[in-house]
């Protein structure tokens, strides 16, 4: 797989960048919810009207605690733009469906977590709203980085990969010019002989289909 340097611009990368944007609003749902059950943890106290309602209370509490600790702990799982930009290998990914709203990206992708071990591919998709700061077009390449998800100890191929535009990271058109040159040609041919299989690649639980 390519790799090449991108210098992110973060207040750029702030304002368009939808895996960040997606994290914050996790954040504030956590944050909402877990001040919700908190609360309903109080009232379940302050009755104290039985030992069911206790232990209700408990669990509200426990869970509304768990949404709170999730908040601070959300960011440092995720990375910083520039950590993830720069650590993880360039793709090529195309714009394989649009809608009024948004459009499918989809990218060629390599599983396998080890970068010297025996690549895996598959196609990875993504649904995005914006890419440069205005709706996607179909057809169109968007070299991306593959942002690979959590994995278990030991294990030897990522169960998640997120395809993360170049162009959220920076404005500079010559930079994204750059990284999809990085990419051979090769696998742009190879992908583009697969858009066809978005809607395979939509239909799996991790929007992750092995070839």
């Amino acid at each position: 797989m390519s790799a090449m340097h991108i210098e992110v611009d973060e207040s750029y990368n702030a304002a368009h960048n939808e895996l960040y944007r997606d994290a914050r609003r996790l954040q504030w749902s956590s944050l909402v919810l877990g001040l919700l059950l908190l609360v309903g943890a109080g009232l379940s106290f302050w009755q104290k009207s039985s030992t069911t309602g206790l232990i209700s209370g408990g669990l509200f509490a426990a869970c509304g605690v768990g949404c709170l600790v999730l908040i601070p702990v959300l960011p440092r799982t995720i990375g910083s733009p520039a950590d993830n930009y720069n650590r993880y290998p360039l793709v090529p990914a195309i714009v394989a469906k649009t809608s009024a709203r948004d459009g499918v990206v989809l990218a060629l992708v390599n599983t396998t977590i080890d970068p010297e071990g025996q690549p895996r591919w598959a196609l990875a998709a993504r649904t995005v709203t914006r890419i440069n700061g205005v709706q996607p077009k179909k057809g169109a390449r968007v070299p991306s980085v593959a942002v690979g998800g959590s994995s278990r100890k030991n294990e030897l191929h990522y169960r998640q990969v997120s395809p993360m535009p170049v162009d959220w990271a920076t404005p500079d058109k010559s930079v994204v010019k750059a990284a999809q040159k990085a990419i051979p040609h090769s696998e742009w041919t190879r992908l583009e002989s697969l858009r066809d299989r978005v809607d395979d690649v939509l239909a799996t639980k991790n929007n992750l289909l092995e070839l």
